[in-house]
Order: C-alpha cells, then sequence, then structure tokens
C-alpha cells in the first residue's frame, strides 16, 4: 500500500518535470525563429547601401528582336542590319522557351569603370551578347561583350574604354524566364548590391535550414510526422524562394545549371504541393467535419505523390502542367478545407496556419505586381513571404506544442488523480483484491483481502507467501491454466479457513504476466444456494424428497425397470391423523410428522427414497426388492410408526397407519403407480387400517384399477369418436300417468366391442380423474341438438334433466360454455332442466345463484337433486329458486313400512310448496 502511493507521488513528480521540458521545447523554437528573423534582417539591413546601388543604376529598355535559329553571323548581321534600317522595336513581352534575340537600349553612360547591364528574372543556358557601335560612315558595328548568371538573372558588362555602344543585342538560349527588367550599373554599385544579394540569400537560407533542422530534431525525438512534414516544407518552400529570388545556381555552395536545375525546379515544386497537402492532413484530418473531405484530400496526396515520382523522368512543360493543375485543385481544396475549418473549430493552430497561407499569398501577388510593373522591389516578394509564412507556420506548430502539452497535463492530471482514486477505492473496497506472481506469490493486496482469508503471524506481508498456503494446494495451478486459454476467468474455491468451509470466487486477469485478481466471500450465498437446491427437491417440514424430487427418483427407477430390475412403490397414509391436529393444533401434528419421518428414515436406507407427497401421505420407492421382501420390510414400517408413541410437551400420541404396494411394470406412468398404490392403500384402509395391502397383477383390486384407467384413456379419445351416447329415463307421474313427456337424460358408453359399459363404472373414474365437465358439456351439447333436429317430439315434451357435476358447476369457463351453448338453441332450452345436488350447490352458494339466475333467463328449470341427504336441507331450499325437488330415494323406497320417511317426504313435500 505504501509502495502505490509512492509511485502515485512519482507519476505526479514525473508529470510535473515534463512541463519545463515542453517549455523549453517550445522557447527554444521561437528562439530558433528569432534568430533566423535577426539573421536574415541583420544582412540585408545596409539599405543605405542598396538604396545608393538603386541610385547608381539607371532603367534599361528591352526589345524583342523575334526568335533565333542559328548562330552564325550571318544571322548577327540579319538582325544588325534590322536594327540599323528599321530602328528599335516596340517592347514586348519576353517569354520564348526557344532561343531568341533581345535588343537593351539606353546603355550609354560616361563613366571611367566597367559597365553592366543587368536582367532581373531572366537566366540562360548560354548567352552571345555584343555591343552596337556607330561607326564612321553610319555603320554600325558589333563588338562581343561578356554575359554570364548573376543574382538570380542575367548581367552583360561592357569594360570600359569601349566606345559609347547605342545599344546591346543578345543572343539568348534561355533556361527559364518571365518579364525581366534590366538596369545599368556602374561595376561598384553593382558589386556592392551583389554583395547585399549575397547576404541576403545566406541569412535566408540560413533562417530556413535552422528552422528545418530544428524541426526535424523534434520530429525524429517524439516520433511526429507533423514536424517531419513541416521541416520538409520549410525545404521545399526553400527551393521555390531560391528559385524565385536567383539563389538557386548554388546550393550548399553546390553549383547547379543546365538540366539539373530543370529537374530540381519541377521536383522541388511536385514536392512542395504534396508535402503542404501532407502538413494539412496531419494537422488537420481529425478536424475535418465530413468523411469525403478526408477521402478527397487523401486523392489529392496519391495524386501529387505520384507526379513527384514522376517529375525526376517527365519532360519539364508537360511536368509543370500536371504540377499546376494537381496543384491547382489541391489549393482550392485546401482553401475551402481551411475556411470551414475557421468556422466551425477557430484554434489558434488553425488561424495561424491561415495566416501563413495570407502570407504566401501576399507574397506571390508581390511577385506578380513586380513582373507586371507596377512596383519595384529589391529583393523577391515571395522571398519575403515565404519568411513570413514560415514564420507563422512555425508559430502554429509551437501552438500545436502548447495544446498537446495542455492535453498531455490534463490527462496526466486525470491519470493521477484517476490513480489516487484507484488507491483510495482499491483500499476501501469491500471486495479482495491481489495482485499474483506467476509462480504464485502474493505480491499486493488490500485490507479486504486480508481479512478474508484471516492468516494469523502476518504470512500475507511475508515474501514467500503464496496463494495455495492461503487456499490449499493445487487451486492456483487451476487458475494458471485457466489463465492459459483464456486471459479472464472466473473460478470458485472452496477452502478451510480457521476450520471452517468457506467458499470464495475468484475474477482473474492476466496482464504483464501477473495474475490481477478480485476475491469475493460467497459462503452465504453458497449456503443459500444450497438450501434452495435442497428445499427444491425436499419436504422443508421433514428434510423428506418433494413431489419434484420424487419424479427425479422415479424415473430413475423406471430406467432400472426397464432393464429388468425390480422396484416397488409403497403409499403411506396415516389414519386419523387430522383428529391431531384438530385436538391439538398444528405444531403438534407438525412434530409427530417430523417423528415419523425419522422412523421412515431410520428403516429406510439408500438405494431406496423416501418422499412427503401430502399433509399425512408418503411414498416409498423401493429398488432392488422382491414384492415379499418389500412387502415384509412394509410391516416393520407400520410397526415402527404405531408401537411407540410420539411425544410433544407433555403429550404423548399414537399414530396407526395403512400402506399400499404395489410392483412398477415397465412403460407404466408415475401417475398411474400412484393411483395404484393409493388404491391399495383404500384397500387396506376398508380392512380397518394399519394394514398393508400388496398389489400385483393377479389382484383383483388391480384389475379394476387397470380397467379404470383404461375407461379414462377411452374417455379422453371417445368424445370425438362418438362412443358416449345418451338414453332417456321416463319421469311419470303416479296421478295421471299419462299427462304429459317428461324424462331423464342419462350417459352410456360402448367398449371396443361394442358393449355398454355401466355407468358407475366410468362415471366414478371421469369424476376420479377431472373428466366430468367434458361429459357434462357433450351431454348439453347432444340433448340440444337432438331436440333441434327432431321439433315434433320437442312440441309434446315437458321437459327434460340434465345432471350437472360439481366440478362442472364450480367452473368458470364451463358456466360461459353453458351460456353460449344454451344461446345457440333458443327453442330448445326452456325444455331443459338442470340437476343440482345439495352438497354441489351449498359449496358455493352465490356461484349456485348465478348460475341458476342465468339458466332461468333462458327459461329452463332448476331442479334440487337428491333433497335430504345433506345437512342443511331447508337452509337449501330457502336459499334457491328451484323449479323442481327430487327427495332423496332412502326416503322413497319404503315409505309405504316406515312412517318415518313418510313423516319426512310429508314434510319436505309441503315445506316446497310453500
Amino acid at each position: 500500500m505504501e509502495t502505490q502511493s509512492i509511485s502515485a507521488q512519482h507519476a505526479a513528480q514525473g508529470t510535473a518535470s515534463r512541463f519545463p521540458k515542453e517549455r523549453v521545447r517550445a522557447l527554444a523554437l521561437l528562439l530558433a525563429l528569432l534568430s533566423a528573423v535577426v539573421l536574415f534582417v541583420w544582412n540585408s539591413s545596409p539599405r543605405s547601401a542598396q538604396t545608393r546601388s538603386e541610385n547608381e543604376s539607371s532603367a534599361v529598355s528591352i526589345r524583342y528582336l523575334g526568335p533565333s535559329e542559328r548562330s552564325d553571323d550571318s544571322e548577327r548581321e540579319s538582325i544588325l542590319s534590322r536594327v540599323q534600317t528599321q530602328g528599335l522595336p516596340s517592347s514586348r513581352g519576353l517569354s520564348p522557351s526557344t532561343p531568341f534575340w533581345m535588343l537593351l537600349s539606353d546603355v550609354s553612360s560616361s563613366t571611367d569603370q566597367d559597365r553592366i547591364i543587368e536582367v532581373k528574372l531572366l537566366r540562360a543556358r548560354s548567352v552571345t551578347a555584343y555591343a552596337v557601335i556607330q561607326a564612321p560612315g553610319g555603320r554600325a558595328l558589333l563588338q562581343p561583350l561578356k554575359a554570364e548568371n548573376a543574382k538570380g538573372g542575367l548581367t552583360v558588362r561592357i569594360p570600359r574604354g569601349t566606345q559609347q555602344p547605342i545599344a546591346v543585342i543578345a543572343r539568348i538560349d534561355p533556361l527559364w524566364t518571365s518579364a525581366p527588367k534590366a538596369r545599368l550599373w556602374n561595376a561598384t554599385a553593382f558589386d556592392r548590391s551583389v554583395d547585399v544579394f549575397d547576404r541576403a540569400g545566406g541569412a535566408f537560407f540560413g533562417a530556413f535550414l535552422i528552422i528545418a533542422a530544428f524541426s526535424a530534431i523534434i520530429a525524429v525525438r517524439n516520433r511526429d510526422l507533423t514536424f517531419l512534414f513541416f521541416s520538409i516544407w520549410l525545404v521545399t518552400t526553400l527551393r521555390l524562394v531560391a528559385i524565385n529570388g536567383g539563389w538557386d545556381p548554388v546550393w550548399l555552395n553546390l553549383p547547379i545549371s543546365g538540366e539539373a536545375a530543370s529537374v530540381i525546379l519541377r521536383t522541388s515544386l511536385a514536392l512542395h504541393a504534396l508535402v503542404t497537402a501532407l502538413l494539412f492532413r496531419s494537422l488537420f484530418s481529425e478536424s475535418l467535419p465530413q468523411r469525403w473531405d478526408t477521402k478527397a484530400l487523401s486523392l489529392i496526396v496519391y495524386v501529387l505523390a505520384a507526379i513527384s515520382a514522376a517529375s525526376i523522368f517527365t519532360e519539364h512543360e508537360a511536368t509543370l502542367q500536371m504540377i499546376w493543375t494537381a496543384g491547382g485543385l489541391g489549393l482550392i481544396l485546401l482553401l475551402k478545407l481551411l475556411w470551414r475549418l475557421i468556422g466551425t473549430t477557430p484554434t489558434n493552430v488553425v488561424k495561424a496556419y491561415a495566416f501563413s497561407w495570407i502570407c504566401l499569398i501576399f507574397g506571390m501577388l508581390g511577385d506578380i505586381s513586380y513582373a507586371a510593373g507596377f512596383i519595384d522591389l529589391p529583393v523577391s516578394a515571395s522571398s519575403i513571404g515565404a519568411c513570413l509564412s514560415a514564420f507563422v507556420m512555425a508559430t502554429a506548430m509551437a501552438e500545436k506544442i502548447r495544446a498537446e502539452r495542455d492535453d498531455r497535463i490534463r490527462a496526466q492530471a486525470n491519470e493521477v488523480d484517476a490513480l489516487q482514486r484507484f488507491r483510495t477505492n482499491y483500499t476501501t473496497v469491500p471486495i479482495g483484491l491481489c495482485t499474483l506472481a506467476p509462480d504464485g506469490r502474493v505480491i499486493d493486496f488490500n485490507p479486504a483481502f486480508e481479512s478474508l482469508v484471516e492468516q494469523e503471524n502476518n504470512l500475507l506481508y511475508s515474501s514467500h507467501c503464496t496463494w495455495d498456503m492461503l487456499f490449499g494446494g493445487g487451486s492456483f495451478s487451476s487458475i494458471w491454466k485457466g489463465l492459459e486459454k483464456s486471459k479472464q476467468i472466473e473460478i470458485e474455491i472452496a477452502a478451510d479457513i480457521r476450520g471452517k468451509k468457506r467458499w470464495f470466487k475468484m475474477r482473474a486477469v492476466l496482464k504483464a504476466e501477473k495474475v490481477e485478481g478480485s476475491v469475493e466471500d460467497i459462503t452465504q450465498r453458497k449456503e443459500a444456494d444450497f438450501q434452495l437446491r435442497f428445499l427444491a427437491h425436499h419436504d422443508p417440514l421433514t428434510s423428506l424428497l418433494n413431489r419434484r424430487g420424487f419424479d427425479t427418483r422415479f424415473e430413475r427407477a423406471m430406467s432400472q425397470v426397464a432393464q429388468g430390475e425390480s422396484a416397488l412403490l409403497a403409499y403411506v397414509d396415516l389414519d386419523r391423523f387430522k383428529l391431531v391436529n384438530d385436538l391439538f393444533g398444528h405444531v403438534a401434528g407438525d412434530n409427530v410428522l417430523r417423528q415419523v419421518a425419522d422412523r421412515l428414515k431410520a428403516r429406510v436406507q439408500e438405494p431406496h427414497s423416501i418422499a412427503r407427497v401430502g399433509g399425512d401421505e408418503f411414498l416409498i420407492l423401493f429398488v432392488g426388492m422382491q414384492p415379499l421382501d418389500a412387502k415384509a420390510l412394509c410391516e416393520e414400517i407400520l410397526d415402527d410408526i404405531r408401537t411407540s408413541p410420539y411425544q410433544f410437551q407433555d403429550k404423548a400420541f399414537s399414530v396407526d397407519a395403512s400402506l399400499g404396494l404395489t410392483p412398477l411394470e415397465r412403460n407404466m406412468s408415475e401417475r398411474d403407480a400412484i393411483s395404484t398404490c393409493d388404491r391399495a392403500c383404500s384397500e387396506a384402509k376398508r380392512l380397518g387400517g394399519a394394514h398393508v395391502v400388496l398389489l400385483n397383477d393377479k389382484s383383483e383390486q388391480v384389475k379394476q384399477h387397470l380397467d379404470e384407467i383404461r375407461l379414462i384413456a377411452e374417455i379422453r379419445n371417445s368424445l370425438p369418436e362418438d362412443r358416449l351416447f345418451t338414453v332417456f329415463q321416463p319421469i311419470v307421474s303416479l296421478r295421471e300417468p299419462a299427462s304429459s313427456l317428461c324424462y331423464e337424460v342419462l350417459l352410456r358408453m360402448r367398449d371396443d366391442d361394442g358393449k355398454t359399459i355401466p355407468p358407475g363404472r366410468f362415471i366414478a373414474a371421469a369424476e376420479r380423474n377431472g373428466l366430468m365437465t367434458r361429459i357434462d358439456r357433450f351431454v348439453l351439447t347432444n340433448t340440444l341438438e337432438w331436440l333441434d333436429r327432431h321439433p315434433e317430439h320437442r312440441e309434446h315434451l315437458s321437459f327434460t334433466t340434465l345432471n350437472i357435476s360439481g366440478a362442472s358447476l364450480n367452473d368458470e369457463r364451463f358456466i360461459e360454455d353453458v351460456r353460449a351453448i344454451v344461446r345457440e338453441h333458443p327453442q330448445s332450452a326452456p325444455k331443459l332442466c338442470f340437476e343440482i345436488t345439495e352438497s354441489v350447490a351449498l359449496y358455493d352458494l352465490n356461484g349456485t345463484r348465478r348460475f341458476v339466475d342465468m339458466i332461468k333467463a333462458f327459461g329452463a328449470m332448476i331442479a334440487l337433486d337428491d333433497f335430504g341427504a345433506g345437512y342443511t336441507s331447508f337452509s337449501y331450499l330457502k336459499e334457491l329458486r328451484g323449479d323442481i325437488v327430487k327427495i332423496d330415494g332412502g326416503f322413497i323406497r319404503d315409505i309405504n313400512s316406515n312412517p318415518a320417511n313418510y313423516a319426512i317426504t310429508r314434510a319436505i313435500i309441503d315445506v316446497s310448496h310453500e
């Protein structure tokens, strides 16, 4: 923890120590610029000498005489004759790229020094100059003169002692030219101007090269392409300024002339355009608002790069045309993007870059004005503009350094702040954090991790403390193997911490050959998870299996049965256990159930299973036992349950149980197996309880039960096959048997052979298996449809009764179906009479009233069935508006011989009429 704080302090000190370096770098760049400017100004400063030199020179007129095809004497004489006979021609622009003749007039002056004619902005591969001298007799003579390139132009020297010439003619083979101007100097003044010119060029070269070298150093040290492009841009700008200003014949003390000068010219132009685009993209590519701007700029860069590579080998004129075309398009694009940047992100870098372009453009305009004759400058205007542009561009680069430095300062400050926050979080977070070496040694940890492991003797602070010492041997190897496969893993670890089993979750990441991990104590969650899993499959009261857990064991047992192994299922039901709850409360009942479960678990061991599936009902699954052995064990279980009393507080309880046992057969469903055992348990209860009944394939009860199962399956499939049908049982008045037509609709069923199955068999089975709703719906629909198909019969019918089961009457969906079915048969509905038993009606009296009201709304009747068999018959008669009362058969069957039944029947009839 001390180490991390010291690291944060060192990071802050490193940040502070880098700030002066950034300032020193920017200050050094500005000092280099100032030195270059001072050097340039100092070397260009003799303005008085330059002014005297200009005052000591005079203008010379230039005339263009026409192209030159030869350089022999005949052509020279022709030119001379033309000058004599026609006079001086008018001035014309000078632009040919082929050899031509030029006439320089106004060259006479009285001096005892050599005279020099300076033709600016004209450079030649070869020059032949002659002085035109007026000879006696009016004849003109030609005297050869010395001509050479100087000060970026052409000079013709007229030696002293030469007769006063009237003009000078010269044959020029130009290297390049652009609207030259000429002046006549004396030698002394010209030499002074050459000195000033050379000093100015040296200062200019020095200024640019200093800045370029310094930018290159910055680029190399910082691996910054922007400064590299800026350095190359300065060099190419220097080349162009040298060409425009006339300083290019000698470059770094190396003479340049002829074809090399042409190659360097076009290559410098192409590279300057390319580097200008690259510098712009490097400075502002991230600030360009639209994607197509970046793509267009990249396209220009690729085109200019191709032209630059080809400029060495292609022809001069063609290369210049390509350069000016691509460079012009690139210039338009850059100016457009620069204008957009000024509007969207007007940073200091953008402003300085824009101002550098303004300086360049004004320099170009100055050169154009000079060439057009509007101004007269001692130094090339583009040179001054380029110098200012370079200075401003360097200022932009310095501003870029400052902006980057500020960004780094902010980033470093944020890093230090983040490191401090991380350290604070590292020490205060409640989750254990640690750093481990590849060999498992603990390198670093936070207080939460220390509290998790609870080690004595400061083991964590020793240099040899390893992960396996804290969490057990072998656990780190599994972590390392997982990290070798995946750089990030999550693993759960069980460890013995001070004699107590604990669970931990570790999330580990491999960074720089170190394991960074977070450790969380999940013991409580793991125990809760174990508890939830236990409760998902076990009964919370007795800790026995619940129905879900039993399902899994049953499926496993059935797979063993399929392989030929024996298995049996037992159903245990405590006899009259409800009395314990009613008399002594559920707390006592729960205690007795736990004691019963303990006795069952003591007798039944693995691989057998016990499950509690009801309040006092248990299932026992015997695997690998024969039926007789299982029955003997079940009898022992019953003895254990009933022999010893159950103690609760100061009370003792005796509990009996009945047990049904049945073997499991192949393809036997769990539902059928439990149902069979339930039937066997019911048989045991019928025998008086405390019995074990084993049902096998030879038992009559099993046969009946299997028949019932088959019937249920047939009922489920019989409705669409029309195996159910209805019959009519007449209802006859004892006084007037022929007075009306009434009957009750009864349901019957056919088996596979077409024989009729007694209703007592399939009705009871349907009630136990929840199929009565389907049956009642079938009977109602079938009856109404039959009545609609027989309208003559319906006209003579008084009413027909239908029985409604309790399951149907308490089913809201069935009630809605009855409403829909009756509504579809409005003429037959008034002929119906629905029979409702007392026990069913009183289960939900309000729901029964709603059903009765609905039926009566359609004109149907209600019959109160089995009246007198319940406990509240007269209240039942009072609450429901029945149309017919059907007295229970127990009162009618012996009414003539039993006076009590007669009296009860008489009372029911009287009350019903009232």
